[in-house]
């Protein structure tokens, strides 16, 4: 029972902060490329798994269209929203 509810209760947050993410991303898109920017710190470890150590550059093609790819994540919110019965 307490499995099923915290899983649950982390789909919920992962719902509503993408939303906010998404609609941040449509609405206020430099803030949100200045926000990412801020965030995006690479952390150096020892390699474990090469292949899922490497890192991917897809920043710049998010950032550059920050609008399109905010619809997208808002848009996959609601359908999330919708499957947990908001």
């Amino acid at each position: 029972m307490t499995y099923t509810f915290s899983l649950m209760l982390l789909a919920h947050i992962a719902v509503i902060s993408s939303a906010c993410l998404g609609a941040l991303a449509i609405f206020a898109p430099n803030t949100f490329r200045k926000t990412a920017l801020c965030l995006s710190t690479w952390v150096k470890t020892r390699p474990t798994f090469p292949v899922v150590d490497s890192v991917f550059a897809v920043d710049h093609v998010f950032l550059k269209y920050t609008r399109v790819f905010g619809g997208a994540i808002v848009a996959a919110s609601v359908v999330w929203a919708v499957l947990l019965g908001y």
